[in-house]
């Protein structure tokens, strides 16, 4: 009786297309991988477009392993970062396939999880796929950082006290009449005020929400927050 196999690929964009292969690419090379092995493939998922940041927020993955699980063949994926970033996450589905008798297959490091040095080798690999996506997520984020600094819009929102630039919609300045109400939003704190009372007294003076028709008091508090770092929009996101 032929080995059945399950096969899954992920893509998540990338800026250049080059830095991952696309789910077309990656199915190709796992089908090879079977065919060459004599196991027949009984259907492949994809999640496009997704992070492999957790496993929960991908409903193919989900589906694959299920699926994996039921046929008590092989789970193969091109590489052990197409299914897990996370070495918790990656521990814990290899376990429970092994548990239903699943073989997890990786088409491009040959990794033998039946083997206690199999098992070995996948945690390093999950430990560095990890590091990769945490140091990216860290880069990116210094990157925005320095955008925000020097007025660059990273969202489609801009925060209380700013607006987008008329002339360039990239870039965000002050709004006045939002600067004036977060002077006053301190100035009533520094008196003493409690956040709820903030919003009775500026719904009393007739000063409005940018959305909805009353103050909350956790919108007052993102103000007060964003405001001890007062002069830039760095501060104010």
């Amino acid at each position: 009786m032929l080995k059945q196999a399950i096969i899954y690929s992920r893509f998540s964009d990338r800026p250049r297309a080059d830095d991952c292969d696309s789910n077309d690419k990656q199915e190709e090379r796992c089908r090879s991988y079977c065919q060459a092995y004599g196991w027949e493939v009984v259907q492949a998922y994809r999640d496009d477009a997704i992070s492999g940041k957790e496993a929960s927020n991908r409903p193919a993955l989900q589906a694959a392993l299920k699926h994996a699980q039921k046929l008590k063949g092989a789970f193969v994926v091109y590489d052990i970062s197409r299914f897990a970033r996370d070495v918790i996450d990656g521990a814990t589905i290899e376990k429970d396939l092994r548990k239903k008798g699943v073989d997890l297959v990786s088409v491009t490091e040959h990794i033998d999880c039946t083997t206690p040095d199999g098992r070995l080798m996948l945690n390093m690999k999950l430990s560095f796929a990890q590091y990769v996506r945490e140091s990216n997520a860290l880069r990116t984020s210094k990157a925005m950082l320095h955008h925000q600094k020097n007025g660059r819009r990273m969202s489609h929102h801009t925060p209380y006290g700013w607006k987008l630039d008329e002339f360039d919609p990239s870039l965000i300045i002050e709004d006045a009449a939002e600067q004036t109400r977060i002077e006053l939003i301190c100035c009533l704190r520094d008196r003493g005020a409690g956040l709820r009372e903030i919003c009775r007294m500026l719904e009393a003076r007739g000063v409005r929400p940018r959305k909805g028709r009353r103050w909350r008091h956790t919108t007052i508090c993102r103000i007060l927050h964003r405001a001890a770092g007062a002069g830039s929009p760095e501060k104010a996101l």
